[in-house]
């Protein structure tokens, strides 16, 4: 479920990578910093079965869930 929702907010214009290396959280938190990425989503199984998914703005580490439906647009607004 992970790759087909990268596929579609890519067609849509956004850059999305995948973390497929795993580990703590915390050190793919780090890896995202590192990599200049304004924005994580998280997804979990609770997230995917909810059809969600954790929206982190890494510039002020505030979180927020977001409907699957609604990624594009609270990704294009952490962007501007």
């Amino acid at each position: 479920a992970v790759v087909p929702l990268a596929a579609r907010l890519r067609r849509g214009g956004l850059a999305v990578d995948i973390d497929h290396r795993g580990g703590s959280m915390k050190s793919q938190m780090k890896r995202a910093n590192k990599l200049g990425a304004p924005a994580v989503l998280i997804l979990g199984e609770d997230e995917l079965d909810r059809g969600t998914a954790t929206l982190r703005r890494m510039a002020d580490s505030t979180q927020e869930e977001v409907n699957q439906d609604q990624l594009e647009a609270k990704l294009r607004e952490v962007l501007e």
